[in-house]
């Protein structure tokens, strides 16, 4: 009968994870004792026993109603003689127009009324507009509830966005960051109440009112539960409730635990905070009122039935409550001290592991970091499995046991199985280095100045010894022999894709294979991605994790067992993506995992969510579980990203969602970075039914599927495939239909009104217009060049002779003398245009080479006639040549990595203006040529023609077991050569062992072994377009060495990697090369640096 019983069946958990299962470590879980009386205080002279403070900031459209909904419930129950109850609630304007629609902010003294749906406690006072992030607002409201209803007991309650350790409160009257420059107020984009200030605020209240402490505060707000708030609130109160997760729009059950209060007003703050625990969600009085429940459903589910059980089985699925006390923090808060002095002592990648799989939250930092948000419990469970040490152990089970003390009560959904009550801050190394962690220790300042927590986290980050960081020590005179602190051990690498076929049909799915190594794998997600045939822009259709074989379980919490030896992955990719419906309409959308869950998986979809009302918009993230939305919550960040506080929003019939799509706009240069293209895609209308998954064709076109393999510090490798998918189920893409020749190795999409034809005999195949006014031929040659670039030049050089030799053409022009660079599809490609008339009819047109492979140079023709070529260029050719791909595997763009580490101490550096330095500094040619310091400041090799390898290094130096090793170089002449980097040059009579990273003039690049003075291939010559090929540019070569394991970098990027035990604590130098007979050249050297690599 109704559309929430079928939610409710589909969202039934399967228990247990696959595969094999371990034992949680044996520490003492979170007991949640009875709660107990507070320490005897003096008696205050007052009327009442209780005074509730409600500060809520509803100034908001995504929760004003929420937040109103809250206060008529707190209405419900009223206050009484003994428990006194007040709010301050400040409200949005253009939003919810219900309950008198004003727009200021108001101060009431709650009575009892019984209807949900309109306010009638007694106005005290309007204060206009305030600014309810600014402290001083929340002062004067303490003080003036204090002072006019005194009580034995306070209880504050805050109800807006909560962010976590950052705080929340965000008011966007009087709008701008705010006075504090801290780095949460520039990435959130808004002002805020931060932590520091929350905690300055208290101490003025009390102050200025004498109270001792609250007997409780209390955080209706989402991510609050963390050691971070806890510690800054622990001065200021007894007893503190507040969510580790995200709250539901619902909120706290106000109705539920002040009838609980009002019938027993001799409560003590810990009674209170435990049945606020208690009572949340279940005894909601829009769960358990009849009227307000079917008033919520036929707001978000279009009037579906359900019972106050299955409406709180569907509410309850991923919340989190905890109720603390206050007194028990400073314990667990040197027991973490003394958890922290133990894992630094420890292998770090235990620790980092731990990390990575523990029971996380929601992030307000963004999506392309892992969230620094863990359960501090389920950590040290992980820790103690993964490291295996007495210590540690000790250490987490005092930890254990002062969580059990602090801890009074504790409630999670099933979906949060991990979650024990307190999260703790452990952030990436990455998210660790933006603005000094997004200015942790200045705003949560009393933690950061009680615990050693945040210096564990820079001593484990920086790989160095456990204390507040130290100034940086001079610059040594010599290469040091010993080796850097590390937090790490090698990198990922993944292997070159192979896949079972180059084109994939709904009957013929393609299996992708790799393999990964490293021992510092923790998750692999799948990637499907899509050219879009009108831009250069891939667009990413589908990622999801690859599930292991072998998943283990800890705490409720599921993780990859992933073999330390490597592993080989398998991926069938039958040709499907998913969209969103909302019953009537559907749309694609990228469905990005959330959790590691075999079972039940979770998935979010990025969008813009407009309020239907006021059509204002936020960024919102939609969450979905076994196939059905499962809630949408927005942020108060700007309209691209997941920063700042989160909240749910309750839909509304006419509300809209419009899909982010995201991708790589390959316009951009390489340094733009992964998911550069961010663009609004189609939009769904809430119409009363729950949004659900759906399963939909893949569009025929030029794809490219992949694996992203993320390390236990978020950080991410990546190979990829190009594929072609021809899928007749699906409609043509903007008109387009899918074109594959196996006999020419290409496919690609081409109009599907136009007619094709295939000529072997030249070996082209020809499309055209049904006017034939409009041309493009597709053909493939073999030249002998020695590179894809002269390979492509011969090509466009036939292309003219030809052109010129035809008779029929008149006025032939080209218009440039050197060809512009190009992308075919994924391969580089040379381009030029050209003006002819045929006929009397003036044509331009466009002449496109590219080389992937030796055995084939692809030439592509586009014609049109001269006063339509630009819009054929945007509406023909373009997607066509975007949609290009060769079936053959293995031939695409270079795979081009992240870049190197910063340097975090120098060794060595040469500028050359020492000609002692230790290098020749020669006064005369000999046979080869001469080396020497020029006054220039640089290191110059003068080469005679074809000279043979030459290489120089400095005598006395030894690299470290890690270290980065730099220098830029370049030459001038003929671009026949090679010049770069040797590196672990070994001492003996003939210093011929050592490995070198060249890179040649015209734009390759090699990696070798010399043993005895021969060479062994450890990359062979691979094309790279960031090298600068012009004479006398800059181009900066580094290696960084890591152990057995070698990265190679061209001016800031990583080209190769390999990994050799044989040679080590070796010297280094350069090496050169003239392979021109003819012509002498010169290469320089400038800025040698060697050092060690931040970790």
């Amino acid at each position: 009968s109704a559309t929430l019983l079928v939610i409710m069946t589909i969202i039934v958990l399967i228990a247990g994870p696959t595969g094999a299962v371990k034992a949680a470590p044996d520490l003492p879980h979170p007991a949640h004792p009875q709660p107990l009386q507070p320490a005897a205080r003096p008696a205050a002279q007052a009327e009442a026993e209780w005074t509730i403070l409600l500060y809520q900031d509803a100034d908001d459209e995504m929760l004003e109603q929420d937040i109103l909904i809250d206060f008529n419930e707190a209405e419900v129950i009223g206050s009484s003689d003994e428990v006194n109850i007040v709010a301050q609630v400040d409200r949005f304007d253009g939003g919810y127009d219900g309950m008198g629609d004003w727009t200021s902010t108001k101060r009431f003294y709650v009575t009892q009324d019984s209807d949900l749906e309109e306010i009638g406690s007694e106005e005290l006072d309007d204060l206009g507009e305030t600014n309810m992030a600014d402290s001083q607002t929340l002062v004067d409201f303490i003080v003036w509830a204090v002072d006019n209803f005194p009580a034995q007991k306070y209880a504050l309650i805050m109800s807006d966005h909560g962010a976590g350790w950052p705080g929340g409160w965000n008011d966007p009257d009087p709008g701008g960051l705010g006075p504090d420059a801290v780095a949460v107020a520039e990435l959130f984009g808004v002002d805020g109440m931060w932590l520091m200030e929350l905690d300055q605020a208290l101490g003025e209240a009390r102050d200025q009112t004498g109270l001792d402490k609250f007997d409780l505060i209390g955080f209706d707000a989402c991510l609050m539960s963390q050691l971070e708030v806890f510690s800054a609130v622990a001065p200021h109160g007894r007893y503190s409730v507040a969510s580790q997760e995200l709250e539901p729009g619902v909120g706290w059950a106000y109705a539920g635990f002040l009838q609980q209060l009002t019938d027993n007003p001799a409560m003590s703050g810990a009674d209170l905070a435990a049945a606020i625990v208690s009572t949340y969600i279940d005894g909601d009085a829009r769960v358990v009122d009849d009227n307000a429940r079917r008033a919520m459903l036929e707001s978000s589910f279009g009037g579906s039935e359900a019972s106050a059980e299955e409406l709180a089985s569907f509410l309850g699925q991923d919340v989190t409550l905890t109720a603390v006390d206050l007194a028990e923090i400073p314990t667990v808060n040197a027991a973490v001290d003394n958890l922290a002095a133990a894992l630094i002592a420890i292998d770090p990648n235990a620790v980092a592991e731990a990390r990575a799989y523990a029971q996380s939250f929601e992030s307000v930092f963004g999506e392309e970091m892992p969230s620094p948000y863990i359960d501090l419990f389920n950590f040290i469970q992980l820790v103690v499995q993964f490291s295996g040490d007495a210590d540690v152990t000790a250490a987490a089970e005092e930890v254990a046991a002062a969580l059990n003390q602090a801890i009074i009560a504790e409630k999670h959904g099933p979906e949060r199985p991990g979650a024990t009550g307190i999260t703790i801050h452990f952030p990436t190394s990455e998210l660790h280095s933006i603005a000094d962690d997004v200015g942790y220790t200045t705003v949560a300042a009393r933690f950061a100045d009680e615990s050693q927590w945040d210096e564990f986290l820079a001593a484990f980050h920086s790989g160095a010894t456990f204390s507040r960081p130290q100034a940086e020590p001079d610059q040594p005179a010599a290469v040091s022999d010993a080796p850097a602190a590390s937090h790490t051990s090698g990198r990922l690498e993944i292997t070159p894709l192979t896949l079972s076929a180059e084109v994939a049909t709904p009957d013929a799915p393609v299996t992708i294979s790799a393999d990964i190594s490293g021992d510092r794998l923790a998750y692999i997600y799948t990637f499907i991605g899509r050219f879009l045939p009108h831009q250069d822009v891939l667009l990413i259709e589908d990622m999801d994790y690859l599930i292991a074989d072998d998943t283990q379980e800890i705490g409720g919490i599921a993780y990859p067992d992933w073999s330390k030896e490597g592993v080989s992955v398998e991926y069938e990719w039958q040709p499907t993506i998913y969209a969103i419906s909302n019953g009537t309409d559907s749309t694609k959308a990228l469905f990005q995992p959330q959790a590691y869950d075999p079972e039940s998986p979770t998935f979010a979809v990025e969008g813009i969510y407009t309020f239907g009302q006021s059509e204002q918009q936020r960024y919102a993230k939609m969450f979905f579980r076994d196939g059905v939305m499962s809630g949408i919550y927005s942020f108060g960040g700007n309209l691209t990203g997941a920063v700042g506080a989160p909240r749910e929003i309750t839909p509304q019939i006419g509300d809209t969602f419009t899909v982010l799509e995201r991708g790589d706009d390959l316009s951009l240069d390489e340094e733009a970075g992964r998911e550069s293209y961010v663009a609004p895609g189609q939009t769904l209308t809430f119409e009363g039914e729950p949004f659900v998954i759906e399963t939909t064709p893949a569009p025929s076109g030029n794809y490219v599927v992949g694996f992203i393999a993320e390390d236990l510090d978020g950080q991410t490798y990546e190979q990829y495939e190009g594929l072609f998918v021809v899928n007749e189920e699906t409609e043509p893409v903007d008109g387009f239909v899918s074109y594959v020749d196996d006999d020419f190795g290409f496919a690609t999409l081409y109009p599907g009104d136009w007619t094709v034809e295939a000529d072997p005999a030249q070996a082209s195949v020809n499309f055209s217009s049904q006017d034939g006014s409009h041309f493009v031929s597709i053909s493939a040659a073999a030249y002998d060049a020695a590179n894809a670039d002269e390979a492509n030049t011969a090509a466009l050089q036939a292309t003219a002779e030809a052109l010129q030799q035809n008779g029929d053409l008149e006025n032939l022009v080209f218009l440039s003398e050197e060809p512009d660079t190009f992308v075919l599809g994924a391969f580089d490609a040379q381009l030029v245009d050209f003006d002819f008339e045929l006929d009397g009819v003036a044509y331009s047109a466009s002449a496109i080479a590219s080389t992937p492979t030796p055995e084939a140079t692809y030439l592509v023709l586009n014609v049109a006639p001269a006063d339509d070529f630009e819009q054929a260029v945007t509406d023909v050719f373009n997607p066509m040549l975007y949609s290009f791909d060769l079936l053959i595997s293995g031939l695409v763009k270079e795979n081009i990595g992240p870049p190197p580490p910063d340097f975090d101490e120098i060794l060595f550096s040469d500028d050359f203006s020492d000609t002692a330095s230790g290098l020749y500094h020669l006064d005369e040619e000999e046979a080869w040529g001469i080396s020497y310091y020029t006054t220039d400041d640089q290191y110059l090799f003068g080469l005679n023609p074809y000279t043979g390898p030459i290489y120089d290094y400095y005598f006395d130096a030894a690299l470290p077991d890690e270290f980065l090793l730099q220098a830029t170089a370049g030459y001038e002449g003929a671009a026949n050569n090679d010049y770069g980097l040797i590196f672990q040059l070994q001492p003996g009579e003939a210093f011929d062992d050592f490995y070198l990273f060249r890179i040649s003039g015209d734009g390759y690049f090699i990696a070798e072994k010399s043993v005895g003075g021969e060479l062994t291939t450890l990359i062979d010559w691979t094309a790279s377009s960031l090298i600068d090929q012009t004479e006398n540019a800059a181009n900066v070569l580094t290696v960084e060495g890591r152990g057995d394991s070698y990265y190679l970098y061209i001016n800031g990027l990583e080209v190769g990697a390999f990994s050799d035990a044989d040679l080590s604590g070796g010297s280094f130098g350069f090496v050169v090369d003239n392979y021109d007979e003819e012509s002498p050249i010169t290469l320089i050297f400038d800025d040698l640096v060697v050092g060690t690599p931040v970790e």
